[in-house]
């Protein structure tokens, strides 16, 4: 049977095919060496959290290690691994050996992991979610004044975290702790001790550190409650009131969210009906007030 001979037009159409087909093959080959890396680096991250939750903190290190060295280097993996190795030297009392892991600039793109967060990304988290409420209702009150902006964003991020310290418990059996890592490391919060039910001295500390910034952001956005009019104005008096109320109550029940969550109750009425009246005349929130107007807005001191 004789041999058929590719032709010119053959011979280039394959050529063509070749040219094309072969980088689409690499192209779908990279893929999926990426997509079958980041489930393996997923899942590593699963076994890590699933040993740290269960206590076995050594081999929890063991996997994060393993995580560190198969993520690429400056990736948000490598920084999760990273940052679970932290937490695990925390529980294991190593506290100068998490500190440097702890203040390492966070990647670009980075998911926000409550159970490790930092006071940085926590305050961006409360600016995506909580602030743009505020100026919504500013929006619709006519109020488009940037001044306005950044006392409404101080009120609703305070709020936000008023409402973090006293799900504290809650969210905590729920595998979230939204007080930032490092104030944690600064005051020996172990997260084991608040899943076990104990509040310690460190949880008490660290609690009063975080209540003392959450104030701050109240006070530096209490002239929004002034420099407004109407009904809107007394809204924001209440809801204002409201968020120091709860921090109040944190502190008089020593800061134990376990047994004594603070809530607003009926008895609460005629404090609030005081405070309502003498808005104007309350010299020490006034104080907060003023210092926000001579100095430019800023987060919670690091």
């Amino acid at each position: 049977m004789p041999r058929c001979r590719p032709t010119a037009s053959g011979r280039s159409l394959r050529a063509s095919v070749t040219r094309l087909v072969l980088p689409l093959v690499a192209l779908l080959l990279a893929c999926a060496c990426s997509g079958q890396s980041e489930r393996r680096l997923r899942s590593t991250l699963d076994e890590v959290r699933q040993e740290f939750r269960h206590g076995n903190f050594e081999q929890a290190e063991a996997l994060a290690q393993r995580g560190i060295a198969a993520a690429p280097p400056d990736s948000t993996w490598a920084w999760a691994f990273r940052l679970y190795r932290a937490e695990i030297l925390i529980e294991r009392n190593q506290i100068p050996e998490a500190q440097p892991l702890l203040t390492e600039t966070i990647p670009a793109g980075a998911p926000f992991d409550p159970l490790r967060a930092r006071q940085k990304q926590l305050l961006a988290y409360c600016q995506r979610s909580a602030n743009p409420v505020g100026r919504l209702v500013l929006r619709i009150a006519g109020q488009r004044d940037p001044r306005l902006d950044q006392w409404s964003d101080c009120i609703c991020t305070a709020l936000q975290l008023t409402n973090f310290w006293q799900d504290l418990k809650i969210d905590s059996d729920r595998g979230r702790i939204y007080v930032p890592a490092e104030i944690r490391t600064a005051h020996s919060a172990a997260e084991r001790d608040l899943s076990e039910g104990r509040i310690t001295a460190g949880w008490q500390a660290a609690l009063r550190d975080v209540v003392a910034r959450t104030r701050e952001l109240f006070r530096q956005g209490r002239p929004l409650c002034q420099a407004v009019s109407g009904r809107l104005s007394y809204e924001l008096r209440a809801t204002w009131l409201d968020g120091m109320r709860i921090l109040d109550g944190l502190e008089s029940n020593g800061f134990d969210v376990i047994g004594h969550r603070p809530v607003l109750r009926p008895t609460d009425a005629p404090w609030f009906l005081w405070r309502m009246m003498t808005w104007s005349r309350d010299t020490f929130d006034r104080r907060g007030a003023d210092d926000v107007e001579r100095r430019p807005l800023s987060s919670p001191p690091a």
